[in-house]
């Protein structure tokens, strides 16, 4: 039962974050954001984690999770109701903070009770699930966004400088979210009480260098953040780029929901594919598959293609996120494992917070196909880096 209330918050965070990122981009594109501007709202919303996520792990191992996970939800349903209410760009940006923020709390406190909540040696099962409603909220999330967008368009809801509707499919997203997140309060406190340190036991620089010390936690890192870096970046530039190849608002939703979908079905099987290839070949053959299909991009791809591309980009990037994750889990203390997910989060954000807009620096000044030129060079990185690992 407690398993099952994880998964459902974990659907609600991951339903409004996914709902609301190209939501804002196309918010963004319709008061005349440029490329390297849509930049810094992927930038703004990863460094705000850069800062909090290794002292949220610590409070969580601390006292924890359930708190972090209503705050959460609270701060990323207060930020769909701001986004309703403003036509500013500075405020776009700046609510991506708070975005950034609440999935932080959320997404610590959740995944320290999945690392706990169960026998390690399935702690792949367990983060295969969880990812795997991670990705369903990556489906719905861009389909129910894109649907409102269309709908308030239709409807004649999008005001002046919103021509995409945004403002109006943010209201009632709003409304979803609060609905949804009521689930968060009947979370377990905390994770069992023999995995959770004494108060006052955990020092913040102590555990930290605890964990990086861990074996291979830097291979680990590298790779979950490189995998984590390649979602978010086709989630907010797929927007800008669908509109410069004349594809609509629902055909784009429509890519980034079968991106999940694939990602989704593929981590259903996660344990199943453990048991037959182990967890490093896995790694390593899912990375130079998507930097293939980060490749395929490139070209000016029919739409029938374009949904290929993102089955086979979903599956790929669908096995590296629970298996980083995993690996992160196992390899920590057992009663530092919600600072050893913290720290993975700090440095997914640090790559969310450079990658995205040095993609941005170089797409104002080639074309935005660098984008996947530079996704696809990161991701074979990312199997060279598994590859030199002692991961089995």
């Amino acid at each position: 039962m407690n398993f099952a209330l994880v998964l459902a918050a974990t659907l609600t965070v991951q339903f409004a974050i996914n709902a609301s990122r190209p939501l804002a981009s196309y918010q963004a594109i319709g008061l005349e954001a440029s490329i390297a501007q849509l930049g810094l709202i992927a930038t703004s919303f990863a460094v705000v984690g850069v800062v909090l996520a290794i002292p949220v792990g610590n409070a969580v191992d601390r006292t924890g999770s359930r708190r972090f996970v209503v705050g959460g939800s609270m701060l990323i349903a207060g930020g769909c109701f701001a986004h309703a209410l403003t036509d500013s760009f500075v405020v776009i940006v700046a609510l991506q903070l708070v975005f950034g923020a609440g999935l932080i709390f959320a997404a610590v406190g959740l995944q320290s009770l999945v690392a706990s909540l169960g026998d390690p040696d399935r702690s792949e099962w367990r983060f295969g699930m969880f990812t795997a409603t991670v990705s369903m909220g990556q489906v719905l999330g861009p389909l129910v966004g894109g649907a409102l967008s269309e709908w308030s368009v239709a409807a004649g809801l999008a005001p002046d400088g919103d021509p995409y509707g945004a403002r109006a499919a943010f209201a009632v997203l709003a409304a979803i979210v609060a609905l949804a997140s009521i689930t968060a309060f009947f979370l377990p406190a905390s994770a069992p009480a023999h995995l959770r340190p004494q108060r006052g036991t955990i020092k913040l620089r102590g555990s930290v260098g605890r964990v990086m010390r861990s074996p291979s936690m830097l291979p680990a890192m590298w790779a979950s953040m490189v995998v984590l870096c390649a979602i978010d970046v086709l989630a907010v530039y797929l927007p800008a780029i669908g509109i410069e190849r004349g594809w609509s608002v629902g055909f784009v939703s429509l890519l980034l929901a079968v991106r999940a979908g694939a990602s989704f079905a593929v981590r259903l099987a996660l344990q199943v594919v453990v048991d037959r290839y182990g967890r490093r070949w896995p790694l390593i053959v899912m990375g130079v598959l998507a930097a293939g299909a980060m490749a395929a991009l490139i070209a000016p791809l029919d739409d029938v293609w374009a949904v290929v591309v993102m089955i086979i980009a979903g599956l790929c990037l669908g096995l590296g996120q629970p298996m980083t994750m995993a690996w992160v889990a196992r390899a920590a203390p057992p009663e530092l494992r919600g600072t050893a997910l913290s720290v993975r989060l700090t440095a997914n954000r640090v790559g969310q917070m450079t990658i995205p807009l040095a993609i941005g620096v170089a797409a104002g000044v080639a074309t935005t196909s660098v984008v996947f030129v530079i996704l696809a060079a990161l991701l074979l990185s990312s199997s060279a880096v598994v590859a030199r690992s002692n991961l089995s």
